[in-house]
């Protein structure tokens, strides 16, 4: 029990300081042209139509938007001022909103305008043309409020200088307007509308559908052992969260449904209504094992009335919502009822109580965050979290209910445990991404033979003069070092998506498979890595040590080879081989990092690095050429900035060059070299230059350096 609190304490900050990070790290709206603030607004009737961008709105009342309050009673005061008079009473109608917005030019870009939410329906023309509607209009009313609103701008309607935006609104017991309210680009604004739909319509479906299953669940568990009845309570309190969530989204996304927008009020508001009642009758029965039937049948009478009620208001919005916060207010005595009786039970040393205490931490905090947010706007979101908190009470309990299940199970468990440790172990030889590669879940599907192609990047990294550094260890201090080494690179490239293929004495071999610019910035963090590793070999008094790494991408063969008894995964492929000579080259070149032109062609983004092209080579067992470029961030800060000053001298050297313009050549890297004389591969080219100027190559040469 201790444990499993422990665990669900972690669990409910992780779960809340996700949810509190998604909200609170969601898109700014900070570029686009926001309309928050004043507008013009006016109640009407049905049939009247404000549209026209050359109506005088003048005479209107102000409103600021956005606004939680835009019923007819909340503007009373608010309309007395401008002489007109508004009937406090009416509970359902129309009103306009009208803005006015300025474009010195009209833009490239496709604009749209983004409202967060309208309650109920709504219609919105912009210069006197219908741009989009959500929701439809009485006789077939259907609220489209939780969906966010994105109106795209058509260019022909946009025109430079004032333009007018009218929205029509029809009203049914509830009015509001959530901000943003805002005018951007129609790309961006798509995918702020996408997130906006993820929170409120679709995370709300998945979990209605997942409370729905639970529902399920329990209520087949409860067949199977009916006299553990705690269960059939647990099984209701979720199916009617799953009723009252659906509010959400049965609108938005089943507008099709032959039901009205009354009916599915009723329908989820019922389920919300239920919801108390039974989870006491759950906790009741499960804490202290007893539920008089005076408390049952107390239990059922409030919702069933309210819900009698709310079904006699079918034609009165306003009255069904009425009726649903007096019941809800009158059926939160059942909440209180269920934290007493948990205090009471834990006081009497009843470990069980604490799980409701555990589960009502979010609901708790998401009520607070909701109250500063949207009464107090002292916090600046419009995402409300209290819907998040009843589904996570009830994942809570299903999961302590699961336990019990489970703790039957401990051999299993042990078993599995047991299973599991070999499996790490076993996986500490065969990288469990190399298995995800062959479609395995585990070692234990792994055949001979299986192999896959894909597209990949190979990292090749080897110890510089690694016999001169090591023939004064014995074999335990080699592998000591080794091991000390290894560990220190190996996060490196685990940190930016890759994985080790293997250890090959003294080299790495890494894969990437997300992209070629983790595999280079992977490379340049090892170098990084290097120079503290280095420091702290100087003060314990060893040498310092050097390596070289090459990268290549391509196609490689994923799979395993080996016998019958003896197995082996590996990568295999033309990529992988030309991966490794770009390592053997940093020696020629003695340079750190190289890579070919397959890689460079993959960089998603090749100005976030400091690399120059250096070569175009012919290596041993590939008789197609290949470039190879200099990656030189590694190095100091006052060298990458003569590099980079002097990269078109570089460049136009080694045009030259690759002309069979030798004397021109050289004398741009004698310039260069000048300039920077630790410029190894500057070095490198004047040598071949002088070379080639004493013995001319071939007439036909094509500048490429066959590497042998």
């Amino acid at each position: 029990m201790f444990y499993f609190c422990t665990t669900m304490s972690k669990t409910t900050i992780i779960y809340i300081s996700l949810l509190f990070t998604f909200v609170f790290t969601l898109p700014s709206f900070a570029d686009g042209i926001s309309l928050e603030g004043k507008w013009k607004i006016f109640f009407a009737s049905e049939n009247k139509d404000f549209s026209s961008p050359v109506y005088d709105d003048s005479k209107w009342p102000e409103i600021y938007l956005p606004n939680k309050k835009l019923m007819p009673d909340d503007m009373i005061n608010l309309f007395a001022l401008y002489n007109i008079e508004l009937n406090k009473e009416q509970k359902e109608g129309y009103y306009w909103l009208r803005k006015s917005f300025y474009l010195h030019e009209i833009p490239e870009n496709n604009l749209s305008l983004f409202i967060r939410e309208i309650m109920n329906a709504d219609i919105v023309y912009l210069n006197g043309i219908i741009i989009g509607q959500s929701g439809s209009f009485p006789p077939n009313f259907r609220s489209a409020w939780a969906n966010a609103r994105l109106y795209p701008f058509p260019q022909n309607v946009l025109k430079k200088g004032n333009n007018v935006l009218a929205i029509k609104i029809y009203f049914n017991a509830e009015s509001w307007i959530m901000s943003p309210i805002i005018i951007d680009d129609y790309g961006k604004l798509s995918k702020k509308k996408l997130l906006f739909d993820f929170l409120l319509i679709d995370l709300i479906e998945s979990f209605s559908v997942l409370l729905c299953a639970i529902s399920i669940f329990f209520m087949l568990f409860f067949i199977k052992r009916q006299k553990e009845i705690e269960y059939l309570y647990f099984a209701i309190s979720s199916l009617c969260i799953s009723i009252a969530l659906s509010l959400h989204f049965i609108e938005n996304r089943y507008s099709a449904l032959p039901i009205s927008s009354n009916a599915i009020l009723i329908f989820s508001q019922a389920g919300l209504i239920f919801f108390p009642s039974f989870l006491s009758l759950f906790l009741k029965q499960y804490i202290s094992h007893k539920v008089t039937k005076m408390r049952l049948v107390f239990s059922l009478i409030i919702p069933i009335t309210g819900t009698i009620m709310m079904i006699i208001s079918y034609n009165n919005r306003f009255n069904i919502i009425f009726y649903r916060n007096i019941f809800l207010l009158l059926i939160s005595v059942f909440i209180f009822d269920a934290i007493i009786n948990s205090i009471i039970q834990y006081k009497k040393g009843n470990t069980k109580a604490l799980i409701f205490f555990y589960a009502m931490i979010p609901l708790f905090i998401f009520a607070f965050h909701d109250i500063l947010s949207f009464s107090f706007n002292v916090i600046n979101d419009s995402i409300p979290l209290y819907i998040y908190g009843v589904p996570f009470l009830l994942f809570v309990l299903a999961s302590f209910l699961t336990t019990r299940f489970v703790n039957s199970l401990n051999d299993a468990e042990k078993l599995n445990v047991t299973l599991r440790n070999m499996m790490d172990s076993f996986a500490r030889f065969v990288p469990v991404e190399f298995l995800r590669h062959l479609n395995k879940n585990n070692i234990t599907e792994v055949m001979l033979g299986d192999a896959i192609i894909n597209n990949m990047t190979v990292l090749f990294m080897d110890i510089r003069n690694f016999t001169g550094l090591t023939e004064n260890m014995n074999p335990d201090e080699i592998v000591k070092f080794l091991n000390s080494f290894l560990k220190n690179m190996e996060p490196n490239i685990t940190t930016h998506n890759g994985f080790i293929d293997k250890f090959i004495g003294d080299a790495i071999m890494a894969l990437f498979s997300e992209s070629a610019t983790s595999a280079v910035r992977s490379a340049i963090s090892m170098r990084e890595k290097l120079k503290e590793y280095n420091s702290y070999r100087l003060k314990q008094g060893y040498n310092i040590i050097d390596f070289g790494i090459g990268i290549n991408s391509g196609e490689v063969v994923l799979g395993t080879v080996g016998s019958k008894n003896r197995l082996e995964t590996t990568v295999i492929g033309d990529t992988v081989n030309l991966a490794a000579r770009m390592e053997e080259l940093t020696k020629l070149y003695k340079t750190p990092i190289l890579i070919t032109h397959l890689t460079y062609n993959k960089l998603s983004d090749p100005a976030e690095f400091y690399i120059r092209k250096i070569d175009m080579v012919k290596v041993r067992g590939r008789n197609t050429p290949v470039t190879i470029y200099e990656v030189f961030n590694s190095d100091s800060e006052d060298i990458i900035t003569i590099k980079l000053d002097l990269l078109n001298l570089f460049n136009e050297a080694l045009e030259y060059y690759k002309n069979s313009d030798f004397k021109s050549a050289l004398k741009s890297f004698i310039e260069y070299y000048k300039q920077l004389p630790q410029d190894s591969i500057v070095k490198l080219f004047i040598r071949r230059c002088k070379y080639y100027i004493a013995n001319p190559p071939d007439p036909n040469w094509d500048g490429i350096t066959i590497i042998k």
